[in-house]
């Protein structure tokens, strides 16, 4: 397909628009020890994991590896350097999207007190040597694959976001 105009591009989208709308968020967070300001292992984050459990998360295993949390259509997942991310549920408006990611962030800064734990917020890693982020974490699939696959997880080891989405339908209807 080409596009020729603005008003085509905008046509072209409109017809992709869904129905019905809806916003969701993805919140990430790298998790450090307080004291030596590496990144948080796998063994520290399962106990993050486990900490949130108390509010009501519910485990998401892989054989007898816990990889994640479930809660009322919201997962909370590893990334592959141990990144801690907030998949957010269907939402309906930017101020419901803020109201879960503050209840993260709550929920996320009293389990990272109870452990000795700080989280950082940003695009990159500003402390930690590729070297030195940990590997040993339990991953169901990493996005990659090939010889792309190590660059791809270096990538992801090093980067941190928060994003949000809005979709269109991929095909459009005649």
């Amino acid at each position: 397909m080409s596009i020729k105009s603005k008003e085509e591009l905008i046509n072209y989208l409109h017809k992709g628009a869904k129905k019905e709308l809806f916003i969701g968020v993805e919140n990430e967070k790298f998790l450090f020890d307080q004291t030596t300001n590496s990144r948080a292992d796998y063994s520290k984050v399962k106990e993050v994991l486990n900490y949130l459990k108390k509010f009501g998360w519910q485990e998401i295993t892989e054989g007898e590896n816990l990889i994640g949390l479930k809660n009322n259509g919201k997962n909370i997942s590893l990334e592959p350097g141990n990144q801690i991310e907030l998949s957010g549920a269907k939402l309906k408006n930017i101020h419901e999207a803020c109201s879960e990611s503050f209840v993260f962030l709550d929920e996320l800064k009293k389990a990272c007190k109870e452990l000795n734990l700080k989280m950082i917020s940003v695009g990159f890693d500003p402390i930690s040597k590729i070297e030195n982020i940990p590997k040993n974490i339990p991953v169901r699939s990493l996005p990659g694959c090939g010889r792309r696959r190590a660059i791809t997880v270096r990538n992801f080891s090093m980067a941190s976001i928060i994003s949000f989405s809005a979709k269109f339908n991929s095909r459009l209807s005649s």
